[in-house]
């Protein structure tokens, strides 16, 4: 006799019908092949449930897959029971992304907190597919055997523990490699049929740029990228695309995932995530995660206007020990439909997770673990982009600034600046700017204006410079050139702090018109450089010109005396560590230096940082991508300019002629008086001048 069907979840359902365990799927009764036929249909197409539909993934997730859920035994220990995962606010968010990428044809980008159930939902969307669909190849990528193998296994679990309705049988079994699904007769001679398979790729296992192709080919159905922030990816996704595509779009929705706060965020999840739509993701809908959220408790507020994949924040992770409330369907999306009354759903206590997350971050908390879990538990994007080498520079207010110049427009002018005569042209460069992640290859990139050029040139003192050149021509490596011209702070009305005048970051093909593109911008601004003494080839460059004495700063060293004359030359600074962690210490604290720039109308100051000066997108991009040692060409190049403006006001160093001005006459430098020195290279503490005598 049939039975009646029903729309019900399969775990909520009674009297369902006798499997016989003995016979094959066909050879069941009647009415158990209507009810499990119909099953099929609720995992392959969906079924709704008081007016809401319930995705065939969804479905199957929580009737179906089996995975390892904790339950605190007797003992007080933890022990895992193999059962159906219930629902939780985190899975209903990952669903309902998932049919939007699907409505869309995008690729799926989950990225943020640990504790996401990431490992298991991407078991689950394996398991799904294979069983749903079939007749293809299921492809799960990463850079990490140990995050491919905890996937895996959980997929192997559910397999394992299916019901007999859906179990399917294995021709092999290589579970961290290639599983194939399918059937053989019980004859030698009986063909094999191959209903999918599962292929596990660790992309780190191959070889040079080949290993970026091994997934490309094939008949694709569903393709898992795994820990996207652990290794660059790009190049293996981009492979295999072509095959996930049909007529209309994707055959499926692709899925990528990862988590924050790793030893060293791969190149690829920034760019990627950061620009989704350039990339076929499904861009971040932050109306969908704020309408979980009390509204007094979004903390991603300053975020909204940010391009992202899918943010997975902090409050709503499972490894938390505030845990989530038990409701129901019906109550969380306000239905009032009875049918949805039977689903359970626990949701994230959003007011005792904050809290929890903020005593886990407090600044009293001992060593780098706030770090670590501010990194671990996102509350904002800027902490997704947190490692393990923690950035000591603002990065909220660096967040803020860039947000404030893409608002604004302001980001500087693509220039060549010409000398005609004694004065001063600016023509404009259609050339593009040198990426902040510069992979290796040729950049001609333009120089960068941030105020009007002087119409001709400017007294000496006003204006000092850095560089961080390049060490050999070849092109290959990842490092650039940078030069960057300050204005010394307090040089004009309101200016409290430096402020950049001009940049050029770049690596043309041949070295020298590097150089070349540096002394135009040089002696249009007067401006005397700071570079590391190693790198002779700029000083080479003027020497054969005379013009090294005017342009070059004499040397100078924070390092003690007894290495300074091993290392003594004459311009520069020398790359010591000591030299190199002072600069970069000023560099630090200058980002965080507060200057009164207002008077409210409450009569209370208004507060600007250094940092909150800077118009260079690239700059503040770098800073906060900036790892210990990561290049950060920009940095180097500035900080040699702040060391060398910053000596002169110590110095009281006042703007001087110079013999590039109309009607100059006297010396271009300002003379010091001898003094009783240690070393005339070196600072000590009665002369804090590292000119010495000139």
């Amino acid at each position: 006799m049939a039975i009646e069907l029903s729309n019900e979840m399969f775990i909520n359902m009674k009297d369902i019908p006798p499997y016989d365990h003995t016979k094959p799927y066909y050879d069941q009764a009647l009415s158990t092949l209507e009810f499990w036929d119909n099953e099929k249909r609720k995992i392959r197409e969906g079924t709704t449930i008081g007016g809401y539909f319930v995705h065939p993934w969804l479905y199957f997730i929580l009737n179906y897959f089996k995975t390892p859920i904790p339950h605190m035994g007797n003992d007080g220990r933890a022990k895992d029971r193999i059962e159906n995962p219930p629902l939780n606010d985190l899975i209903f968010y990952t669903i309902e992304s998932y049919k939007e990428a699907q409505e869309n044809n995008k690729i799926l980008a989950l990225f943020g907190t640990r504790g996401s159930s990431k490992s298991t939902l991407e078991a689950a969307n394996a398991h799904w597919t294979i069983a749903a669909h079939g007749n293809g190849n299921f492809q799960i990528i990463g850079g990490n055997q140990k995050d491919l193998t905890d996937v895996t296994g959980l997929i192997q679990t559910s397999f394992n523990n299916i019901e007999r309705a859906f179990h399917l049988p294995t021709l092999k079994a290589d579970w961290e490699n290639h599983v194939e699904f399918g059937y053989k007769g019980k004859g030698s001679s009986d063909k094999r049929t191959v209903y999918a398979n599962l292929l596990t790729t660790n992309v780190n296992g191959g070889h040079g740029d080949r290993s970026s192709e091994k997934t490309a080919g094939g008949t694709s159905i569903g393709y898992i990228t795994e820990e996207i922030g652990k290794y660059d990816f790009w190049k293996t996704l981009e492979a295999a695309i072509p095959s996930f595509k049909m007529a209309g779009g994707f055959r499926f929705v692709p899925i990528l995932s990862g988590t924050s706060g790793n030893t060293k965020l791969s190149k690829d999840a920034k760019r990627v995530l950061s620009d989704p739509e350039n990339h076929h993701i499904l861009p971040m809908n932050w109306d969908r995660l704020n309408r979980m959220v009390p509204e007094e408790m979004i903390t991603w507020k300053d975020d909204t206007k940010k391009k992202f994949g899918t943010f997975m924040p902090g409050q709503m992770s499972l490894r938390l020990e505030t845990p989530k409330i038990q409701t129901n369907l019906s109550d969380f999306l306000g239905a009032n439909k009875k049918e949805l009354k039977k689903i359970s759903i626990f949701v994230t206590d959003w007011e005792k997770a904050a809290q929890e997350i903020a005593r886990m971050t407090a600044d009293n908390m001992p060593g780098d673990i706030a770090n670590k879990n501010k990194m671990y538990h996102p509350t904002e994007l800027a902490h997704v982009w947190l490692t393990d080498n923690p950035n000591p520079f603002p990065k909220d207010i660096i967040q803020r600034r860039l947000q404030e110049i893409e608002d604004e427009g302001r980001t500087g002018r693509k220039v060549k600046i010409i000398k005609n005569g004694i004065k001063n042209e600016v023509s404009l460069s259609e050339k593009e700017k040198a990426k902040v992640t510069h992979d290796g290859g040729v950049a001609d990139a333009p120089t960068l204006l941030f105020m009007e050029l002087p119409e001709t040139p400017p007294a000496m003192y006003i204006f000092g410079a850095g560089l961080d050149d390049y060490k050999l021509d070849t092109a290959e490596t990842d490092s650039l050139g940078s030069h960057y011209i300050l204005m010394r702070r307090n040089m004009m009305p309101n200016q409290p702090c430096e402020l950049v005048a001009c940049s050029y970051t770049a690596r043309p093909l041949v070295h020298k018109a590097f150089h070349q593109e540096i002394e135009t911008n040089i002696e249009a601004f007067s401006a005397m450089t700071l570079m590391e003494y190693i790198d002779v080839s700029f000083e080479a460059y003027l020497v054969e010109r005379g013009k090294d004495g005017i342009w070059l700063a004499p040397s100078m060293s924070f390092t003690s005396t007894k290495a300074t004359k091993k290392l003594l030359r004459k311009y520069g600074l020398p790359p010591t560590a000591a030299n190199n962690e002072h600069r970069f210490k000023k560099f630090v604290d200058w980002t965080w230096e507060q200057h009164v720039v207002d008077i409210d109308a409450q009569g209370n100051p208004v507060i600007k940082y250094s940092v909150e000066f800077l118009d260079d997108v690239d700059l503040l991009e770098e800073i906060l991508n900036w790892t210990k040692g990561k290049n950060s060409d920009r940095i180097t190049a500035f900080s040699h300019a702040l060391l060398l403006v910053q000596h002169w006001d110590i110095n009281k160093y006042r703007p001087k002629n110079n013999p590039y001005q109309i009607g100059a006459t006297e010396e271009h430098r300002e003379i010091k008086p001898p003094r009783p020195r240690s070393s005339p290279y070196s600072l000590d503490k009665r002369s804090r001048n590292p000119y010495g005598n000139r």
